[in-house]
């Protein structure tokens, strides 16, 4: 899913004291352009939890660049990296807005907006990720739903370093890990990422940077169906259980995902309100929860979930009662119609309600476009 937006952002660069990078590049010579990413193209990425493209007026992402005039940084190991690594766009916000009729994505200080400027040598390794959008409800702000720390370590290895809970951009490893990241019915945040390296000895280095932003969550619907001729059924509640909360996972330089794990044994529950189901109409009852503003679960009544492979699946069930089981229960094991669930994908699970039987499918499509049905 590509985001292609522009920033054509910020001032003050900061100064380069070990690679010496301050000979007239760094945000003091302006023969060259200025850092920006394009909105040319519409974006394919959307935060789930609007119906809108992310790309909207208010959305934010934040920004970062690890600059070095190493061309083989790679293999620089240990602590001499840090001769060659500057932090030369630090964790930046950059705001969506429209300007003169122009739409762009802009490095916001205050209320006013402010430029970087390329350097003419060097490498750049940019990562960007959401901050902020609307998802119908109310705006929400990733710093409302973890812990966003800037501590770094000194490991080369990420998976052994310390890193505190929540968010963290190692800026000398150009990497954002996430540890102990809980997401629960009230606290979801549909969290996209990217990475981009410009090297500036490429041809036309000073185009656009482009952002394809991925979702490192999974998003999961249900919806029910009353397929009982000229009865109305009350569903009493749908509830999941058997599912990992919290997760773990670094984001490399490259966009992959590394030590992606979830911890066993949390599972706490989604519940849907009760509410009525009328013959013949789909419904999906966690789109309906939050009515008031106390939910962030958005009126496409998806919830944001980690991945799970097969064994995180295979206690979790979806557990549904209504009037018309009376005091019955009945529990749908998830893995019994998908066996994963996966980044970046959308699950929709279907339970028809008929007489006498109770029935469960299930479908994976893309993230943006439900049209169109994958194989798992």
């Amino acid at each position: 899913m590509k985001f292609f937006a522009v920033i054509i952002a910020a001032a003050a660069v900061l100064s380069c004291t070990k690679t010496e990078v301050s000979t007239g590049d760094g945000g003091t010579d302006r023969s060259v352009p200025v850092i920006s990413f394009s909105p040319d193209v519409a974006a394919m990425s959307k935060a789930l939890l609007t119906p809108d493209n992310f790309a909207v007026p208010g959305s934010q992402i934040k920004v970062n660049d690890r600059f070095t005039t190493h061309e083989d940084i790679g293999s620089v190991d240990g602590d001499d990296k840090d001769d060659y690594i500057e932090a030369y766009i630090d964790d930046r916000i950059a705001e969506y807005h429209t300007d003169g009729g122009v739409s762009q994505w802009d490095f916001k200080v205050g209320d006013s907006y402010e430029d970087y400027w390329w350097t003419s040598t060097g490498t750049h390794y940019f990562s960007a990720y959401t901050w902020k959008y609307s998802n119908g409800i109310k705006d929400l702000f990733l710093d409302k739903c973890v812990t966003v720390s800037r501590k770094a370590s000194n490991e080369t290895d990420p998976s052994k370093s310390t890193f505190p809970e929540g968010l963290t951009y190692n800026p000398r490893l150009s990497t954002l890990v996430i540890k102990d990241w809980e997401l629960t019915q009230d606290k979801q945040f549909d969290f996209c990422y990217a990475t981009h390296t410009r090297r500036m000895t490429e041809t036309n280095p000073y185009r656009p940077v482009e952002l394809e932003m991925h979702h490192l969550f999974a998003a999961v619907q249900f919806n029910i169906v009353n397929l009982i001729p000229g009865e109305t059924v009350t569903l009493k509640t749908l509830s999941l259980s058997g599912l990992s909360n919290s997760g773990s996972v670094t984001i490399m330089e490259d966009g992959t995902l590394e030590h992606l794990s979830t911890d066993e044994g949390i599972g706490k529950g989604f519940s849907s309100p009760s509410m009525q189901l009328e013959y013949n109409v789909q419904t999906n009852p966690f789109a309906y929860h939050g009515a008031t503003g106390d939910s962030n679960i958005g009126a496409d009544g998806c919830i944001l979930m980690w991945p799970h492979d097969s064994e995180g699946l295979q206690n979790a069930s979806a557990v549904i009662s209504t009037s018309w089981t009376g005091d019955k229960t009945f529990s749908l094991f998830i893995k019994d119609m998908i066996e994963q669930w996966r980044s970046g994908y959308r699950y929709i699970y279907t339970i028809e309600i008929a007489d006498r039987r109770i029935s469960f499918s299930a479908v994976v499509v893309p993230w943006v476009t439900d049209d169109v049905t994958l194989e798992d």
